[in-house]
């Protein structure tokens, strides 16, 4: 993944901030500010989770792939390919599916990023 420099998360913010409501008098709005933190830390664990689950997919696109990259393969091999216009066809559908798999890869990436700063953030919350 892109390094990308993180900002800390709202929850967190908000939890310095019912903070240092706190310790200025403020203990009302300190509450305030805690219930709207734990009410970020459920909201950014939900978003978390429907990302994670969309971002699964890298597995079903892997194996659709592998059947198509493998039936372009032995067609390629085959006499097929001698047909005018099929062999270029055939390369292109199999240089498309590698691209498509070098995309399915980031996704897998991307989820494993997520699921390791949502892991982190876990153990801050413990």
């Amino acid at each position: 993944m892109d390094s990308v420099t993180r900002q800390p998360r709202p929850s967190r913010e908000a939890t310095e901030l019912a903070d240092w409501l706190q310790e200025h008098g403020n203990a009302e709005a300190a509450n305030r500010a805690r219930e709207l933190a734990d009410r970020l830390v459920e909201w950014e664990a939900d978003v978390t989770k429907r990302a994670c689950e969309a971002l699964a997919v890298h597995h079903d696109i892997r194996n659709a792939l592998t059947g198509v990259l493998g039936n372009a393969q032995l067609v390629l091999m085959g006499p097929g390919a001698e047909v005018p216009g099929v062999r270029k066809r055939l390369e292109v559908m199999i240089h498309e599916a590698e691209r498509i798999k070098e995309i399915s890869d980031r996704l897998h990436q991307a989820r494993a990023a997520l699921m390791a700063d949502e892991g982190r953030m876990g153990e801050r919350a413990a």
